[in-house]
């Protein structure tokens, strides 16, 4: 699979990560928005599952690029560790 097809896919991951973001803002701002358009489809589409689904692909072909488990957990801790420091 190409660089530009996994793009897509890190697309619709960011859409379910949204989804879920905007749900429960929804939420918890108690808007009384159920009856509206936008509350429905917030809660439509399956966000968690869709994420974790797509991130465990994106996880797995990761590691077919690189099947050495040492390299591939480097690579892992590399990308990862960063974002968590900086949090």
């Amino acid at each position: 699979m190409d660089k530009f097809r996994l793009n897509n896919f890190d697309l619709l991951r960011l859409l379910a990560a949204l989804q879920v973001v905007f749900g429960h803002a929804v939420e918890l701002t108690d808007l009384s928005m159920e009856q509206s358009s936008l509350f429905q489809f917030i809660h439509a589409i399956p966000g968690v599952p869709l994420f974790f689904f797509i991130s465990g692909f994106l996880i797995s072909k990761s590691y077919e690029i690189n099947p050495k488990i040492k390299n591939y957990a480097v690579n892992r801790i590399l990308r990862i560790f960063p974002g968590l420091w900086f949090c």
